[in-house]
């Protein structure tokens, strides 16, 4: 996984934590900036407080650009306590790696494993594809 993958993993898994924390789409959509633009792999290596002062600075920076003098409070809030609980990220984003199928073979138990990974995050159009995909592959004769 290349620095740009960990990063929209980790940010995904930030954005699920500050979810479960009741972040409101706006703070979400803030966190969503603040990790595009703030994370990189040395980040995970940092204490709380660090990773607080990263996040929140990137955040205000993001608002500065904007033409605000910085992040609404509510939002680095957010943040902050997002940094205190920052292994919870890391654990989400290994869980995230662990639920997404190997998509190197092609078989109707890959099929579904997507289906059902697809359903777990509300995208039930694209999780009936894969169903009806694993549904087909379940017909074709392994070798």
């Amino acid at each position: 996984m290349d620095e740009t993958e960990m990063r929209e993993a980790r940010t995904r898994a930030a954005i699920r934590v500050a979810r479960r924390l009741g972040a409101d789409t706006d703070q979400l959509h803030d966190v969503m900036l603040a990790m595009r633009s703030g994370w990189n792999p040395d980040v995970d290596t940092y204490g709380g407080e660090v990773i607080g002062e990263v996040l929140s600075d990137t955040c205000d920076e993001v608002w500065r650009d904007r033409g605000e003098p910085y992040a609404p409070a509510r939002s680095r809030r957010v943040l902050w306590v997002l940094a205190a609980m920052w292994p919870d990220v890391i654990a989400e984003c290994g869980r995230e790696r662990n639920r997404q199928p190997e998509l190197g073979s092609v078989s109707s138990a890959n099929y579904e494993n997507l289906a059902r990974y697809w359903e777990e995050r509300g995208e039930t159009d694209r999780a009936k594809l894969y169903r009806e995909a694993a549904e087909v592959m379940a017909r074709v004769p392994q070798r």
